[in-house]
Parts: structure tokens; sequence; C-alpha cells
């Protein structure tokens, strides 16, 4: 079951939390209901792998090969992600996540291969086009397709046959003795419909990339202890106990998502990593028996290292998040804005399909690409929710407005303190125009106060990265 994303605690992958918190109704699930996403289950499924039996062919076709160093040689392994727009954009990989890792590992003469996860649109063609032209030897990419072999396809298979199986055994015997279990049950057979199998995928590939006999293997990975993760990690762990992982949170962490906080129940499972590295001395529990390490914040070295100024800052920067509700609830919002629309500016994730909502972004409004660090000395105020951006911003010294769902469950990642100072929330007695205003006249009064807000929130959510401290974390010679 280690497999299944409503067990996994993840707010966004199910509405089990959201069902909870809010005290809904359970609402019951028919025989009829259960069947009917059984076979949507296995219909999607069964798509899925074909698909990635394709690929696997497509890969095979261009015999691209990422093991140009020897097995005898210590390896360290990035576990991180493609973002395959970002890929076509430049024609070329870059990694979004370790950022500025690789020219560290070359200069200290480490051997490391890159293992990403695609994200984004895998259409077979830009599928062909990443292997055909990502340049695997020279980038040091290592597909998933090159790890698994056709047997494992095999076992693929017969675990979308079994995997509803174990779902409905684990639902049928919860007891409902309790609000919490009926929610459970209810999530688990309504969520049988999502397809599985790329979870247990990841497992495979952790067994297939524990097996080669490399003379010392490190994992450095994106941690979120995510399905993918634990899978990842018990698919080494069941073959070779001596790989060390190394799962690394360089983001900015939310006690808001439970998925996020790793159980120590997990230890003798083998799903967790040997250290988790975090980005502050903040972040650690103050009571755990889990191996916990501050790792630099790789990613906002260049956010550590800027100065702030305060001239010239006249815009509105709109920061969305990942989750449908949340960015369709926010736009809804900047409707609302008393603030002239060609001084607003609206950034999506990269991840997300923009032009799906297009018809909800207010006319005169400029949706942007440039980076938060390019245009930060023109931002006034950022308006979101559920995303860690905004932290960033508030790094910056940039007030932020949050905009949670009036119904559903919303990540608002800010301390308490430094509310009302350089970040606020809309609520019924708390429009987003009286917290504009209230922002506005601060800004205009005072900007001492969110310089030190900004110098506070740094030293809490971040560690500057050294020379010294990226080798201790990553326990590199």
């Amino acid at each position: 079951m280690i497999c299944n994303d409503v067990l996994s605690k993840n707010p966004f992958t199910s509405n089990l939390i959201n069902n909870v918190l809010q005290y809904k109704d359970v609402s019951k699930i028919t025989m009829l209901g259960i069947i009917n996403n059984l076979l949507v289950y296995y219909l999607k499924s069964i798509v899925y792998l074909s698909h990635y039996i394709v690929k696997k062919i497509i890969h095979s076709f261009h015999n691209k090969k990422a093991f140009f160093i020897k097995i005898n040689q210590d390896l360290i392994i990035i576990d991180t992600f493609l973002l395959v727009d970002d890929f076509k954009s430049r024609n070329s990989f870059r990694d979004n996540y370790f950022l500025g890792l690789d020219s560290f590992l070359n200069n200290s003469k480490e051997n490391f291969v890159y293992l990403p996860t695609l994200v984004g649109n895998k259409s077979f063609i830009d599928f062909n086009t990443i292997v055909k032209y990502s340049g695997v030897y020279e980038n040091k990419i290592m597909l998933e397709q090159e790890l698994l072999s056709y047997g494992d396809f095999i076992k693929m298979f017969f675990f979308i046959l079994n995997y509803p199986f174990r779902v409905l055994s684990f639902s049928l015997r919860l007891k409902k003795n309790n609000i919490v279990e009926e929610h459970l049950r209810n999530e688990m057979l309504l969520n049988i419909r999502y397809v599985s199998v790329q979870n247990y995928s990841r497992y495979l590939i952790g067994k297939q990339l524990a097996k080669i006999p490399w003379k010392k293997l490190k994992i450095i990975s994106w941690y979120e202890n995510q399905v993918i993760d634990k899978s990842f990690y018990k698919g080494i762990k069941d073959t070779n106990k001596d790989v060390k992982i190394i799962g690394a949170k360089p983001y900015v962490l939310s006690d808001e998502v439970l998925n996020e906080i790793p159980d120590e129940n997990e230890i003798l499972s083998g799903t967790l990593p040997d250290i988790i590295l975090v980005n502050s001395y903040d972040q650690i529990p103050k009571e755990t028996n889990l191996n916990y390490d501050v790792g630099p914040s790789l990613r906002y070295k260049a956010l550590l290292e800027t100065k702030l100024k305060f001239d010239n800052r006249t815009k509105i920067l709109v920061m969305l998040t990942i989750y449908d509700y949340e960015i369709r609830n926010v736009l809804n919002n900047i409707q609302k804005l008393d603030y002239p629309r060609k001084d607003i500016l609206i950034k999506f994730h990269p991840t997300t399909k923009k032009q799906i909502y297009l018809n909800l972004v207010p006319n005169g409004v400029r949706i942007i690409n440039e980076s938060l660090l390019d245009i930060y000395n023109t931002i006034k105020i950022t308006v979101g929710i559920s995303t860690g951006a905004l932290i960033e911003a508030a790094c910056l010294g940039i007030p932020c407005i949050l905009v949670p769902h009036p119904e559903k469950f919303s990540l608002k990642f800010f301390p308490k303190f430094g509310k009302g100072i350089i970040w606020d929330e809309v609520s019924e007695e708390n429009d987003i125009n009286l917290i504009l205003r209230k922002f506005n006249k601060k800004i205009s009064l005072n900007n001492k106060e969110l310089l030190k807000m900004s110098q506070d929130y740094r030293h809490k959510y971040f560690l500057h990265p050294t020379i010294e401290d990226i080798s201790r974390a990553y326990l590199l010679n």
C-alpha cells in the first residue's frame, strides 16, 4: 500500500484531510460506483503502461546510454525533475531544483548522473526529442527507461491487476469507528480509479539502480516524502542497504503539508532517506529519531545575496500555485482589485498549462515569465496562496496578500510573526482591497519594518550556500 496516494497524507492528492478538517458529511459510494471506478482504473492503467512501453522502445531505438562511467567507480545519482516545456524552449536540460550543484560537483571532480522524472507534456514526440537531442552523454542524464527491463513491464502489468484488490481489502476492513475512518474508507474507494502503477515503477527503478555494482553509490534526492519518493527509496533499500540516500528539502517547507513530515514509524520499512537535509535549523524538529541536517539553500543563493531597493516599486505580482482550485480562486479575487490593470502582473507556475486559465485573466493584466529576482525591484505587493514563492517575495521585502480558498484546504506557509507587517490574509472581514490600502499606506510611511522582516525571514528559512556547507551536507570528499 506504499503506492497509495490517499495514505500518503498529501492534502492535494485526495480530499481526505480537507473533508476531515471541515467536518464534511461522508458521501457514500455505491457498489455501482466502485465497479465504475475499477473499470476506469484498469482502462487508464493499461493505456499508461502501453505508453510506457512505447517510450522504452523509443529509448532503445536511439540506444542512448548514460553508463559512460565505469561501474567500479563511486557515483552520485541526482534524483530530480526535468521540466519538458523548459527543455523544449532551450533544447537542453537544466536542473531547476538543485541549482548550481552540477558546477560544484564538476569542480570537485565527482562522478555524477542525473536521473530526472519528466514533468509536463509527455507525448511521444516530446519524449523522442528529449532522448534524441538532450545530449545524454554530455549532460550526464540517465532516463528511467534505461533502467527498466521488459521483464519489469510484466511486473507492472501484474501490479495493475492486483492493486485494486489490495485497496478493496484494506478499505473494507476499516471498522468505521469514527469520522476519520469513514472518510478514509470512502476516499480509498473513490480514488481507486486513479493510476498508481507509476508509483510502483519507481520501486522497480530503485531496485534496478541498486543492482548495478558501483564501487560506492550515493543518491541525492529531491525529497517531499511523496509516494514516488517512498517507492524509490524502498526499491533501493530492498536491494542494497549500503546505498546512501540523502533526501534534500531545499525549498520552503510548510507544516500544513502533512506528507512532508516524515513518520518515524517508517524507519524499518525502508521508505525514508538516510539523511534529511532542510534549509535552516528552524526546520529541524525539536524531538526526532531521524537523521536531520541543515543543507545549503542552493536555489536561493542569488536571493540571499540581493541587496534590497524600495524605489520604483509600483506593480502587483500575482504568484500562482499548481493547484487548480487555488488558481481559479486567486484569479477571481484579482478581478476585484482596485488597482490599475497595467500595473498587475501574473506569474504562473512553470508546470501549469496557463492556456486553461486565460479566460479568467482580467483585460489589461500582463502574464510574465521572468523570475522574481529579475523584477523584484518593481514589485510593491504580491498576491497568492499555497506557494512558497510568497516567502521568497517576503525575503525581498515585498508584502504578501494571501487569498485562501473559502471552502477548501489552503497552504499559508507564513509564520505568525510578521502578520500585518509583511503579510496578511483575505477573509470576510478583511477583503483584498482593505489589505491593499493598508499595505500601500505602510509602504509609503516606513520601509524599515519591511527590511527587518525580510532579514528575519531569510534567517528563518534559508542557509547561504558555501563550499564548506555543500561539501558537509552532501558528504563529498
